[in-house]
């Protein structure tokens, strides 16, 4: 195995987290963590699209180190997501709330389309399905704030 697998294996399931029940969860989690900190600056939008280029490198190098096309340990997906979700919305407790809640939902359910893009296969794959979830939360907590519902 070569080492940069091994490291990058690491980064992709953000060392013990990829490895706790429910990985995918602690991921969103320290995604919206993430968020949170940085989600009303005004570059978060540039730090969102790097930090996603560079997941997908990431996950493209840990691949190998894993058996399967999508290994469940690899959380890097859901931060990446989670973080897309708070791009150009207003951080508040309440669109915390429901975009964590709608993309989780989407992210497991597989819904409007979200299982489409695990076809792609690889990185691409494992990103884009969380991209798109990330986006459907994104819209609808964004249609909460123009209903005035948060």
């Amino acid at each position: 195995m070569n080492p940069k697998n091994y490291w990058a294996a690491v980064c992709a399931t953000l060392g013990p987290i990829g490895w706790l029940p429910a990985p995918g969860t602690w991921g969103t989690l320290i995604g919206f963590a993430i968020g949170v900190l940085l989600a009303n600056q005004p570059w978060y939008p540039f730090f969102v699209l790097g930090f996603c280029a560079v997941s997908w490198f990431v996950v493209a190098k840990a691949l190998p180190f894993f058996s399967t096309k999508d290994p469940n340990q690899i959380v890097l997906d859901e931060v990446a997501g989670a973080l897309l979700t708070f791009v150009l919305i207003p951080f508040s407790l309440p669109a915390f709330i429901f975009g964590f809640l709608f993309f989780r939902m989407f992210d497991i359910t597989k819904l409007a389309g979200v299982g489409y893009f695990e076809r792609y296969g690889g990185a691409t794959g494992i990103l884009l399905d969380d991209f798109w979830a990330a986006l459907i939360a994104g819209l609808l907590v964004r249609a909460l704030f123009w209903w005035n519902l948060l």
